[in-house]
This record gives structure tokens, C-alpha cells and sequence, in this order.
């Protein structure tokens, strides 16, 4: 049986989640709360995955990014509606999460601890 995984993300596709999640527009099924999920991404209310099974799911991460997926203009307790959705998997999702930290770390350097004076 053919995954159903897709392909992994090159670098230029992995910068851009980082530099989604730094701007603050990217969004992910973790941020969501459970019981909203399927109201926020509504492709998965429509099935979008429902012939993938537990461990195909778990090894993907869905998201959308503000400004490049399409919304319904509502939202839903403060989360926007989106009619489109992207899904990569799991690891390149935390190969952007790490570039975007350091990115942040580099514009935003934390604080040096304050010693003795």
C-alpha cells in the first residue's frame, strides 16, 4: 500500500514555515483547541483525512498560514475559519519550529542573566 505521507519539505519550503511562524501567521492543529479543530480547518470536517489511520495522522502536522490560505473572513472563538489547509510531516514541522526559535533568539537575544554589581 502506497503512504499516504507526503514528500518532505525541501529547505526553500521549510524556511517559509519558519518565517510563517515567526511572523505570527502560521497556525497549527496544536495551537487549536481539540473541540474547535474541525470548526477552524474546515476540510476536516468534510473528511479530508478520514481513510488515514492513527499512525499516519500522528506523523503529520496540519496548518495554515494567515495570508496565504483561503478563510471564510468568520472565525470561531477567535480562531479564523480556513477552507484550505497544508499538512507536512511531523519532523520538517519541527525543523521550522527550530529555525523559527533561532531566528527569534537572533532578532530577539534573551536577556542576559543579571549577575552581581
Amino acid at each position: 500500500m502506497k503512504s499516504k505521507l507526503p514528500e518532505p519539505l525541501d529547505g526553500d519550503a521549510i524556511a517559509e514555515l519558519a518565517r510563517a511562524i515567526v511572523a505570527g501567521t502560521f497556525i497549527s492543529a496544536n495551537q487549536i483547541p481539540e473541540d474547535l479543530l474541525t470548526l477552524a480547518f474546515m476540510p476536516l470536517a468534510l473528511g479530508a483525512f478520514k481513510d488515514w489511520t492513527e499512525e499516519e495522522l500522528s506523523a503529520v502536522m496540519v496548518y495554515a498560514i494567515r495570508g496565504k490560505h483561503t478563510t471564510t473572513g468568520q472565525a470561531v472563538n477567535g480562531w479564523p475559519i480556513f477552507v484550505e489547509i497544508s499538512f507536512c510531516r511531523y519532523d520538517d514541522y519541527v525543523t521550522a519550529l527550530n529555525r523559527a526559535r533561532l531566528a527569534r533568539e537572533a532578532l530577539y537575544p534573551p536577556a542576559a542573566e543579571a549577575g552581581p554589581t
